[in-house]
């Protein structure tokens, strides 16, 4: 079975053809399935990401609330402050 590769491998080379680098060149091809399966993932992850994100945003405003109470002073943070604060690039 060896030999027969080996005299497949050696006319292919004879005609100007690698396949050897076209099997190497075979992994950066991805099927539609596989490529949708990965983007169903991503999207699963960032509306947990977005859930997590407005619980963290309702945690912070409910703080702020209780701040407000303590301290007798007006903080004007709602969820939306806290969002947009949170999503910032520092």
């Amino acid at each position: 079975m060896d030999d027969a590769l080996l005299k497949i491998d050696k006319m292919c080379h004879a005609i100007g053809f690698e396949p050897t680098e076209t099997r190497k060149n075979q992994r950066v091809h991805e099927d539609i399935d596989t490529t949708c399966g990965y983007l169903l993932e991503d999207k699963q992850e960032i509306e947990r990401l977005e859930k997590a994100l407005d619980v963290a945003c309702t945690k912070l405003e409910g703080l702020c609330t209780v701040i407000e109470i303590l301290t007798n002073k007006a903080i004007d943070h709602d969820k939306k402050y806290w969002k947009e604060r949170l999503m910032e690039d520092d």
